[in-house]
């Protein structure tokens, strides 16, 4: 199973990476399995509320259309309507083992719940992403078991 970090799904759900609307295509073609946490659902949710760029309508069709994949679609691991309701993604940036995990792994706090929930997954995963330095993240040299990180190019 693989994770798509936010920002793919967000790069991807715009259009504005190849590569990235490549890994949403691949979901919605039942050619890939993803698992999605409750953080990163809020992560994505959050970012469409902040695009101040993008017209409401297009901001609510996006949302949408994230919505009906992640819901609708067997190949897609998906949390319960009261996790997703009752999540803080900065109340979990906040947490002090997720900072202790970020400054012993040399990641922001803000991927640390993606990498912990990429290893809760069963099997080898590969968490996706388009930020630069989760991509440098080494999960072997942080004893995470069974994750590998891999880059998707934004340009």
């Amino acid at each position: 199973m693989d994770v798509y970090d936010s920002n793919v799904w967000v790069w991807g759900l715009t259009e504005k990476a190849p590569a990235a609307v490549e890994k949403i295509d691949e979901v919605r073609a039942g050619d890939r399995y993803v698992g999605i946490s409750a953080y990163i659902h809020g992560e994505v949710t959050e970012a469409f509320n902040r695009a101040a760029s993008a017209e409401n309508s297009e901001i609510r069709e996006m949302k949408r259309e994230f919505n009906v994949i992640v819901a609708k679609r067997h190949n897609v691991e998906f949390p319960g309507h009261e996790a997703i309701g009752s999540m803080d993604i900065h109340e979990v940036r906040r947490q002090q083992p997720i900072r202790l995990l970020a400054s012993a792994w040399g990641i922001q706090a803000k991927d640390v719940p993606i990498i912990m929930f990429a290893e809760e997954l069963s099997g080898e995963t590969t968490v996706f992403t388009t930020d630069d330095p989760l991509a440098d993240f080494d999960p072997e040299r942080a004893d995470v078991d069974g994750v590998v990180v891999e880059h998707i190019p934004t340009a």
